[in-house]
């Protein structure tokens, strides 16, 4: 089995650079200190998957010329993971299919009041997406052939900033936890400017444990 794993977005809700923002990372020449929205692609074989697809979708989809989907999984409902879904419309023309969503009941719920002309029954909108739905549990499923395991982890599982964050963990927060799980390697991701420049950071951290950027790809 070939997997394929290319970062759409690594950047937090507001994304780097920020708006109106003249601080280093934002005005930074280095292509990895600009970031999108957090997403990733997973291409498994000739399966084409996304996780989350948040305001950045419809750019991310052409920056990384990607012409088929076959699924969206959603992490949780919070816009800058969700708000992208309508662009899903693009390929229900071009591949003349439904795109199958997968996320918790949660999820969906938040999803059907935030685009409600997708579910509405009569007098649909006839430019609305086209999607089925699929409810999930924290437990094993199926894709076709692929076998997905959900993960259920609390929301501040990422590295927002350096100090501490109501909502997030911190990057020595990250850092620790990674290093009690001893993985091979390790990604960060969902990062905000205050972390600073890419290549700053990186070079602070261990060997195995890396900021992911925007285009990294991974192949497994």
């Amino acid at each position: 089995m070939k997997i394929k794993v290319t970062f759409l977005g690594t950047a937090t809700s507001i994304g780097v650079p920020v708006i109106a923002c003249d601080c280093p990372v934002c005005t930074s020449d280095d292509k990895k200190d600009k970031r999108f929205r957090a997403s990733i692609h997973i291409q498994v074989n000739d399966k084409s998957l996304v996780v989350d697809c948040g305001p950045d979708f419809r750019i991310q989809m052409i920056r990384e010329n990607i012409s088929n989907l076959d699924a969206v999984l959603f992490t949780h409902e919070h816009r800058d993971h969700i708000a992208g879904l309508d662009d899903v419309r693009a390929f229900n023309y071009v591949l003349n299919k439904k795109i199958d969503i997968y996320g918790i009941e949660r999820v969906m719920e938040a999803i059907k009041v935030e685009f409600p002309y997708i579910f509405k029954e009569s007098a649909r909108y006839f430019g609305a997406p086209q999607i089925n739905i699929h409810n999930i549990e924290n437990k094993p499923f199926f894709i076709n052939d692929i076998e997905i395991i959900p993960i259920e982890v609390i929301h501040e599982l990422n590295a927002l900033r350096n100090s501490k964050h109501v909502s997030h963990f911190s990057l020595s927060e990250a850092v620790e936890i990674i290093e009690e799980l001893k993985p091979e390697r390790a990604f960060i991701t969902h990062v905000s400017h205050f972390i600073g420049k890419h290549e700053d950071v990186n070079a602070r951290l261990p060997d195995y444990i890396n900021l992911a950027y925007d285009s990294q790809v991974i192949e497994l």
